[in-house]
């Protein structure tokens, strides 16, 4: 037995008699050591059979339960290509950052956005004043025209020259 089984086995001895105390432990030691002997008997040559480490590494996480998110007997490792909780936790600080980052520029926006409104409804305010403005401009200057039509002939002939 080599690799994590060896470890788990180790892990799990008495250092005075080098048995393994533990009758749960002790199960699951023997249990992956029967399925390794299974395989590497199963083709009849055990010099043809042989395992690999990860293939072995494999059947023992495979034997070995999950309780509450960890593998028994193995602390707080994380399972191979399971990201460890502290990067998870160093993730959610970042994350954590990257969302206050962003609420303020939501924050800004809304501020814009408020500003722009309040500029349209002032524009809109705005508006029928200036349209009389116009509309009074409009009449004085055809008022102009129709009291001083030579003034507007003048006016065309300077612009054509």
């Amino acid at each position: 037995m080599e690799g994590k089984s060896l470890i788990f086995a180790d892990a799990h001895r008495s250092r005075k008699t080098g048995d393994i105390l533990d009758k749960k432990v002790k199960r699951i030691v023997e249990t992956v050591k029967e399925k390794i002997n299974d395989q590497l008997t199963q083709g009849g040559s055990t010099e043809t059979n042989l395992l690999t480490q990860a293939h072995i590494n494999n059947l023992v996480l495979k034997e070995i339960p999950v309780i509450k998110g960890h593998r028994f007997g193995f602390g707080t490792l994380p399972d191979p290509g399971q990201v460890p909780p502290s990067a998870s936790f160093m993730s959610n600080l970042d994350q954590e950052g990257q969302l206050r980052i962003a609420n303020e520029k939501i924050a800004i926006a809304d501020e814009k956005i408020a500003m722009a409104t309040e500029k349209i409804v002032t524009l809109e305010n705005d508006k029928p004043e200036k349209d009389k403005v116009i509309q009074y401009l409009q009449n004085l200057a055809s008022k102009v025209v129709s009291e001083f039509p030579d003034l507007l002939q003048e006016d065309e002939d300077a612009t054509q020259e």
